[in-house]
């Protein structure tokens, strides 16, 4: 065989092994995170089951961080086929829905592009914010109601306090003080993307978009909106609008990135029946998140909260949704990475790749 050939040979091998390797940890990442989940949840916290999951997935997350970095410095160029992109996808949705931070990027945050997105949005919508765009038979009525947002933010004090009462369901508010660090600063309103997008691509593999999807969609969209007000401190309209600024809008116009591309032809199924179904929707949870006359928003907000509980939707979400879209995706090939086993490769092959992703060697 020709010295090239033989090159390209084994380039293309390192790029499956490293492609095995990803997938595995991406899995072993998001299983260790609801394995962890569901215990925590459970009152297990300080037992030895506990103790041993959170290691677990503390040591995922950490794995699927430095390997990312490793390949993508290795394959700059690389393409992941479907079933692993998706499982990424995967992983990062579920790594900011738990812990608000992103396991995929290299800092585990990410810089915000919500602004940037909805103000595109809401300008195909020509509208100025999620309340005009409530229908357009009528006249904007967003003035006094938008308003309220002047209110905004809360008092610092009743921000601590609603913090800690959103961890408290989560179950974070027992852990002891080392596990508490495993924070990060990712909005929920940021995870909302990462849920639609993930969302597209599940439908384009299941073609089929669910009323059950759009209740769980639109409620996300309202726990954007308690925790931005209630818990971060948002100030003005634009977390509302950042939230709400979802739905089928005009093809064929500037702005619309490879992501909300796929998102939009999610929303156009069906005929547009999809969009049509999800725009009603919408609206009856954006109007929910509205104060009535006379009512302060923080107070309305409040009573919004312990009508909508975090641990009730995360239930749903978790329990129903991502546990439905985990469960439909094969198990990962390589199932014995800690024995620097694999299937059909050379060991020295296995090896090398080890040594050189430095965290996963040691």
């Amino acid at each position: 065989m020709p010295a090239s050939n033989m090159d390209s040979h084994q380039v293309t091998t390192r790029l499956h092994v490293d492609e095995l390797i990803l997938d595995y940890l991406l899995w072993f990442c998001t299983s260790s995170l609801l394995k962890e989940r569901r215990l925590r949840l459970d009152g297990h916290v300080g037992k030895r089951e506990w103790t041993d999951a959170a290691k677990s997935t503390d040591m995922g997350m950490r794995l699927v961080n430095s390997f990312t970095q490793t390949f993508r410095r290795l394959h700059p160029n690389a393409i992941l086929p479907d079933s692993i992109a998706l499982r990424q996808r995967i992983c990062c949705f579920t790594t900011i829905l738990l812990r608000r931070l992103d396991a995929t990027s290299p800092t585990f945050t990410r810089s915000s592009q919500s602004s940037a997105r909805t103000r595109a949005w809401l300008s195909r919508k020509r509208a100025s914010n999620v309340i005009e765009d409530l229908t357009s038979s009528s006249s904007p009525s967003s003035v006094p109601i938008a308003s309220e947002f002047s209110q905004t933010p809360f008092a610092p004090a009743n921000l601590r306090r609603n913090t800690e009462e959103m961890h408290r369901q989560m179950g974070f508010s027992c852990l002891p003080a080392a596990q508490q660090t495993y924070w990060g600063n990712i909005s929920l309103r940021e995870g909302l993307k990462e849920f639609m997008v993930l969302s597209s691509w599940t439908c384009a593999f299941n073609d089929e978009v669910s009323s059950l999807w759009m209740e769980t969609a639109t409620n996300y969209m309202v726990q954007g909106v308690l925790e931005a007000y209630r818990c971060e401190g948002a100030k003005g309209i634009d977390a509302l609008n950042e939230c709400f600024s979802w739905g089928p809008t005009t093809i064929g116009q500037g702005g619309l990135d490879d992501d909300e591309t796929v998102v939009n032809e999610m929303f156009g199924g069906d005929g547009g029946s999809v969009g049509v179904l999800f725009e009603e929707m919408k609206t009856d949870a954006l109007l929910e998140a509205l104060p009535p006359d006379n009512t302060p928003l923080e107070t309305h907000l409040d009573r919004l909260a312990e009508k909508h509980t975090w641990a009730v939707f995360e239930e749903t979400l978790v329990g129903g949704y991502l546990t439905a879209v985990i469960s439909a995706q094969p198990s990962p090939v390589l199932l014995q990475l800690e024995n620097g086993k694999l299937t059909g490769f050379e060991d020295t092959d296995i090896s090398t790749l080890l040594a050189n992703a430095g965290a996963l060697a040691r």
